[in-house]
């Protein structure tokens, strides 16, 4: 059990927003490219497709060496509460297919705790694909969603 922690990623936030912003925030399209991809595709079902992609030219303080394609498939849909999803590179088949977890606790009717977790590493990935490079990611993604749905309650 220690060695699957230790390949996973596991982040909290209290975000001062309803589930629901929060969760459309993580679901919708519109809205992820907003916040987190440059690009978003969602099937918003159990079984459902899900493609995220981040653009090199868009991100040039990055040093990213390519684009970065992220497919995979929706293993849960509880709206306004849980989404995982598959995570995968559908170019670099020696990255394995991990698991990203959403949970929503609703605290009161405009504060929402958000847990994310990132499962599946095998400790072996380099680089942009590496657990300390996501982890930054997952690090920076979640202030970043933090900002956007706080920014879309009225104050």
């Amino acid at each position: 059990m220690k060695k699957r922690q230790q390949n996973a990623i596991s982040k909290a936030k209290i975000i001062h927003a309803a589930p629901n912003v929060v969760f459309n925030a993580i679901t919708e399209p519109e809205r992820i490219t907003e916040w987190f991809q440059d690009e978003a595709s969602l099937d918003i079902r159990v079984g459902g497709k899900i493609s995220l992609v981040t653009r090199k030219e868009i991100h040039p303080d990055w040093k990213l060496d390519r684009d970065y394609h992220m497919e995979g498939t929706i293993l849960e849909f509880v709206p306004n509460k849980r989404l995982s999803y598959s995570w995968k590179f559908d170019d670099t088949p020696d990255f394995p297919e991990t698991v990203v977890t959403w949970e929503l606790e609703q605290i009161n009717s405009n504060k929402t705790r958000l847990k994310l977790a990132h499962a599946g590493f095998t400790g072996k990935e380099k680089g942009n694909f590496s657990i300390e490079s996501h982890n930054q990611g997952w690090s920076e993604a979640v202030d970043k969603l933090e900002k956007y749905c706080e920014s879309l309650v009225p104050t």
